[in-house]
């Protein structure tokens, strides 16, 4: 297992609690590697980005009530600019997806075809770059 201050940190922003509970479980125990946060909206992610200041951030684009995650992927690249967005959603909508990738998201990843493996496999290739 890595020690805590190894671990890279990884907030998941999210507003389904089941999809926070579960990565949070692959990445902290399975995984080990990570240290994550969880946010439910987008205004506790964006409290958790500027205090914790994470390596990587795994977004779901509809966040229900309030900041969506369009939003704050801008707000993110525009103030984080070496956090890795991973965008991660369950709609297929091209348009969606073209946006997320012109304001920088640095991949794109859908919940129903891609397993926790590729997802974390994928996190850790944005950030070792």
């Amino acid at each position: 297992m890595s020690s805590r201050s190894q671990r890279i940190k990884l907030l998941i922003v999210d507003d389904e609690p089941e999809i926070l509970e579960s990565f949070k479980y692959f990445f902290e125990e399975v995984e080990t590697d990570y240290q994550c946060f969880l946010a439910q909206n987008g205004e506790e992610g964006i409290k958790l980005l500027e205090s914790e200041r994470p390596a990587a951030i795994l977004l779901d684009l509809k966040l229900g009530k309030g900041l969506n995650g369009i939003d704050f992927l801008k707000y993110s690249k525009e103030n984080f600019p070496d956090t890795k967005v991973i965008v991660f959603t369950g709609y297929l909508d091209r348009a969606l997806e073209t946006e997320a990738r012109s304001l920088g998201a640095d991949a794109y990843l859908r919940k129903s075809l891609d397993p926790a493996e590729v997802i974390e496999s994928t996190v850790r290739n944005v950030v070792s770059k």
